[in-house]
């Protein structure tokens, strides 16, 4: 059973994700959404100081899909970043893994 908390906050994350995708189409490099989707790849255990690139993947058979590239915070030097894939479940779950092609 799904709590309302995180119907909640999935529901956040994926307006927050879409609203990073949608300021992505310009040149916006301080979206504080940004942050804020960070924090959450981070509570999840992956590395992401900080959210480089969110681009939607559309649908699949588990939910809304997003390709999240994360990267250093400006100005700390180069690290290994890998593409993450952010996929919003119908039933309001967030699930993050590794993107893999």
């Amino acid at each position: 059973m799904i709590r309302s908390a995180e119907v909640i906050a999935a529901t956040w994350l994926l307006w927050l994700l879409a609203s990073v995708h949608a300021a992505s189409e310009s040149i916006n490099h301080s979206n504080p959404g940004k942050a804020d989707i960070a924090k959450t790849i981070r509570a999840q255990g992956f590395n992401c100081p900080t959210v480089v690139g969110v681009n939607s993947r559309s649908q699949d058979a588990y939910g809304q899909v997003f390709r999240v590239r994360c990267g250093p915070m400006r100005g700390t030097g180069i690290g290994e970043f890998p593409y993450l894939r952010v996929t919003i479940q119908r039933d309001g779950e967030a699930i993050i893994a590794p993107w893999t092609d």
